[in-house]
């Protein structure tokens, strides 16, 4: 598997190469070089079967020679043309790999753990109705470490539990089943292991909790778990999911 991504890396590496420098891959075009008028004219005689420079056989050479010049600005104007595609299939890739890569830069640190604060803070309005099963279940489970943590957490911390408690709160699977009914998330979807080092911890800044963003970034190559859930949660938070490529994400490191 790591010898594919490898290969896969470097192809990569190698299109990236090839699309920042098209001029590699294509012959510049040079200027029209013409063949001596002598080397026209014995042609036109071959082609008169003649030994003798008649008048003939010099109409004859005038019309190859500016036949001759009519190939080679056609050829110039082509290599122009290509040279010009290729600029703007550059353009395109540097311009997608860009995009890429920003969607990679903010996908964990602002739209998915914005997203997942917001979703944990409608757990939290759940947990203190008296009314929702979830409050109810989670009474039942009052003996509990994570229970105890988050009811702690509630009546002493005037910004409420912390995201690892509710965190934990959500491993036990009755607790779980029972958010996820009365946020009407699907049934399927699995409650992913998430990152201590981005999700739940990390230096965030005041834009990442009270960001307005209407999109969640997720990498393809995210586990499916995760692309699922988070797919639920745009669906909750009335968002939409944008699954970006982080092969293009990091071919922009690779270009640096």
């Amino acid at each position: 598997m790591k010898v594919l991504l490898l290969l896969a890396v470097c192809f990569v590496k190698l299109i990236s190469f090839r699309y920042r420098s098209p001029r590699l891959f294509v012959r510049k075009a040079s200027s029209p070089r013409f063949r001596n008028f002598d080397g026209v004219i014995e042609e036109s005689k071959q082609l008169l079967n003649t030994r003798h420079t008649s008048e003939d056989v010099v109409k004859v050479a005038l019309a190859l020679q500016k036949k001759e010049k009519e190939k080679e600005k056609e050829i110039a104007v082509k290599q122009k043309e290509m040279e010009s595609a290729l600029h703007v299939q550059e353009l395109q890739l540097n311009m997608s790999m860009q995009a890429s890569f920003y969607k990679h830069q903010i996908s964990s640190i602002i739209s998915k753990r914005n997203a997942l604060e917001q979703f944990f803070k409608l757990i939290i309005v759940q947990a203190t109705n008296t009314a929702s099963p979830v409050h109810k279940i989670i009474d039942a489970k009052n003996a509990t470490i994570a229970v105890k943590e988050f009811k702690k957490q509630l009546a002493g911390r005037s910004f409420g539990p912390s995201m690892t408690s509710v965190n934990n709160l959500l491993l036990d699977q009755d607790i779980q089943k029972s958010v996820w009914s009365a946020l009407q998330l699907d049934p399927s979807c699995r409650f992913p292991v998430l990152s201590r080092s981005q999700l739940l911890y990390g230096i965030l800044s005041e834009p990442v909790h009270n960001s307005q963003g209407s999109t969640i970034f997720v990498a393809d190559d995210d586990p499916p778990d995760i692309q699922q859930f988070f797919k639920e949660l745009a669906k909750l938070l009335s968002r939409e999911v944008d699954i970006y490529d982080h092969i293009l994400a990091q071919a922009v490191q690779w270009s640096k």
